[in-house]
């Protein structure tokens, strides 16, 4: 990362209105092209940088075999803890402890899609007034 960003003052004003101006703002949605050593990854850098700032959550990824895997492993949230299990009993005098048997109970859980993962995901940023920023090369 270069000590100074020379040059690329509005780009990054963009972002921070961006960011400021929220859902809808023009800042909020950039692509950043260029041929190869304009400094595209020095200026995704300093945007996941500001982000992170605000509290932002930043997926730093490159965009090669895997991706989606590593995209839906990074924004799903494991449901630990989430089930019962039963194992009712039957006290009677004559016989003693007697077992009704066993039963669990656990949540289903569906095939995790790229599309779902990250609505969940910015479900719960939105509730923290803070979003994602998706930043590959």
């Amino acid at each position: 990362m270069p000590p100074a960003l020379i040059g690329r003052d509005s780009v990054i004003e963009d972002f921070n209105e961006g960011l400021d101006d929220g859902p809808g703002a023009p800042g909020r949605l950039m692509r950043v092209t260029g041929a190869r050593g304009v400094d595209e990854t020095v200026i995704l850098t300093e945007f996941g940088r500001i982000a992170k700032a605000r509290s932002w959550e930043v997926i730093d990824e490159t965009a090669s075999a895997g991706l989606t895997k590593r995209l839906l492993d990074g924004l799903s949230t494991p449901s630990h803890g989430v089930g019962i299990t039963a194992k009712p009993t039957l006290q009677i005098p004559a016989l003693g402890t007697v077992s009704l048997g066993e039963a669990d109970i656990s949540a289903q859980t569906m095939p995790m899609t790229p599309r779902n993962a990250m609505s969940r995901r910015l479900d719960k940023l939105e509730r923290k007034h803070v979003g994602l920023i998706d930043h590959h090369r």
